[in-house]
């Protein structure tokens, strides 16, 4: 069953474990920006200064790690549920061990990433308001 609980989790955590750790995050920054000196450096996608992206990146990867450790509770204490699951996605691939092998560590992980990526990318850049121009969009 190590190919199916390697897919199990490694599912869990670009679904649920991406999820967590936007919440976190946003929960951490929410309560950040009550301090005057670091909103200004904790804002995604902005580096005014160095400090600033070290801040970001330590708050993005503290947010990461405690995610994932929640999601292995989740799965750790979810067993009874989630065996039954695994054991199906096994059986589906009964006799076909090379198929098998390529969904959990090819197909199923590069599609996942691709779209955990994209997600996160978007939440994590910078957003530009519509009512602000950039400077090359000035017309002349």
């Amino acid at each position: 069953y190590q190919c199916g609980w390697y897919f199990m989790v490694f599912t869990v955590d670009t679904t649920l474990g991406t999820f967590l750790t936007f919440r976190i995050l946003a929960f951490v920054t929410t309560r950040l920006k009550h301090v005057p000196s670091i909103t200004p450096l904790i804002t995604t996608g902005t580096y005014p200064t160095p400090t600033a992206w070290t801040l970001q990146t330590l708050l993005f990867s503290s947010s990461v790690v405690t995610a994932r450790l929640l999601c292995a509770s989740l799965l750790s204490a979810t067993t009874r549920f989630t065996l039954p699951v695994v054991r199906l996605l096994c059986k589906v691939f009964a006799g076909h061990p090379r198929l098998f092998l390529a969904f959990v560590m090819l197909a199923g992980p590069c599609c996942m990433n691709m779209i955990q990526y994209w997600v996160q990318d978007n939440w994590l850049k910078k957003k530009e308001r519509p009512d602000k121009k950039v400077e090359s969009e000035v017309p002349v």
